[in-house]
């Protein structure tokens, strides 16, 4: 699931946790705070990358800006 994140005019994308931006800044603090996530191990969001992307946002932008994700896949018995 791809999911993309906004600081400004710099955008981010984090898909099977890898991060992308052209902004090499911005990647670089993406990564960074990727490794702070308090894992847990039921997740609050039916992604990884997003529940990450979430975390990272806000602690890069004082905000959550997440502009852009897939849907995920149905699963039942998870909470959505």
């Amino acid at each position: 699931m791809i999911v993309r994140i906004a600081l400004g005019d710099a955008t981010a994308e984090i898909d099977e946790g890898k991060w992308i931006s052209r902004v090499s800044f911005l990647r670089s603090q993406c990564e960074a705070f990727t490794l702070m996530h308090p894992w847990r191990n039921v997740l609050s969001n039916p992604d990884p990358d997003h529940d990450v992307a979430q975390y990272v946002a806000r602690k890069i932008g004082g905000g959550e800006t997440i502009i852009y994700a897939d849907k995920p896949d149905f699963v039942e018995g998870r909470g959505y």
